[in-house]
This record gives structure tokens, C-alpha cells and sequence, in this order.
């Protein structure tokens, strides 16, 4: 954005204000500050690298937080898919073994709990 000057005449003087949008002023308002204090431009300058490394560090960590919080979301989601499907095979070979000593009761509650179960957790997964 260009500089922009405003100034506000009175009976008692004249105020002019300046504005300017960007990490540097204007050149002539450089000349005017380096004639005053003389590298000025330097040390702007070096403020302005180093705010802008600041924030690329910065936005560099939290792009690796995100991934890093991606990647323990799927190890976690794997390792309950496992435990899921270990508990599952456990479950029908209960009832497989209760059918075949006869005792059909204990096989429908095992494959009846273990049915409910992967309904719940399919079903309540929703965020």
C-alpha cells in the first residue's frame, strides 16, 4: 500500500501524520531516518529478517505438531482395530467351543455380547 498523508491545518499550526502498511516505510522516510541516525536501515532490516524467521519456526512447529498428532491418532486407531478384531475371534471361539460341549447359552451371549459390542463402537464413533 502506498504512503498515505494526511494534514490538518488549524489557527494554531499544522499536525501531518504519515501512514504506511508493510514491514518497511517508505524510502524518503528511510533517507530522513538514516540522516538522523545513521544505520537505521541496517538494523531495520535485520528486525525484519529476524521477525520473519521467528514466525517460519514457528509456523514450521505447528505444522509438525499437526502431523505428529495425525500419527498418534493412527497408531492408536490400529492398535484398536487389533485389540477389536483379537476380542472378536475370542469371543466366536468361545461359542464355537460352547456349541460343541452343548452349552448353546454361553455361545449366544458371547457372540450376542461381541455383536452389540461392534454395533456400539461403529455406532458411537462419531465426532
Amino acid at each position: 500500500m502506498p504512503e498515505q498523508t494526511k494534514i490538518v491545518a488549524s489557527e494554531k499550526g499544522v499536525i501531518a501524520a504519515k501512514h504506511w502498511q508493510g514491514p518497511l516505510p517508505p524510502p524518503a522516510t528511510i533517507e530522513v531516518y538514516e540522516r538522523l541516525h545513521p544505520g537505521t536501515l541496517e538494523r531495520l532490516l535485520a528486525n525484519f529478517e529476524k521477525e520473519s524467521e521467528e514466525r517460519r519456526s514457528l509456523e514450521r512447529k505447528e505444522l509438525q505438531d499437526r502431523i505428529d498428532d495425525k500419527d498418534k491418532f493412527h497408531r492408536r486407531a490400529s492398535r484398536a482395530q487389533w485389540l477389536a478384531f483379537g476380542l472378536t475371534l475370542a469371543a466366536f471361539s468361545i461359542a464355537g467351543l460352547s456349541a460343541w460341549l452343548g452349552q448353546t447359552a454361553i455361545g449366544v451371549a458371547a457372540i450376542g455380547a461381541t455383536i452389540l459390542g461392534i454395533v456400539k463402537a461403529l455406532l458411537g464413533e462419531k465426532k
